[in-house]
């Protein structure tokens, strides 16, 4: 599966981007708050990373749904969000089109694994 860092470039409102950065990041405030406006990241999702006994068929959609929520919840809250998309040594930063496009590849490829 895939791997995703996001990295906020602004923040509008500091208090409310950080808030939701920490509702997913184990950051700590500080950290954070240094982060935004740079390229390192503040929080970094796995779509192959899910508990224990969740199989893959529900787990890659629950984690593509948090990485969605997330950048939902970050927008709003005032946080310009860049995500890039890490494939082993390969790391480019994607659009929310192209982000879209990476998840539904990634459930395709899935379906066909368990055909």
């Amino acid at each position: 599966m895939a791997k995703y860092t996001v990295s906020v470039m602004e923040a509008s409102d500091l208090a409310s981007v950080v808030k939701v950065i920490r509702g997913v990041s184990p950051l700590g405030i500080g950290e954070i708050k240094k982060r935004i406006g740079t390229s390192n990241p503040v929080v970094e999702f796995d779509t192959g990373s899910f508990p224990p006994g969740t199989g893959y068929e529900k787990g890659v959609p629950d984690q593509q749904e948090k990485i969605t929520e997330f950048l939902s919840s970050l927008a709003a809250a005032g946080g310009k969000a860049v995500v890039m998309h890490r494939a082993g040594q390969i790391s480019e930063i994607v659009s929310p089109e192209m982000l879209n496009n990476l998840f539904e590849s990634e459930l395709i490829h899935l379906s066909q694994e368990h055909d």
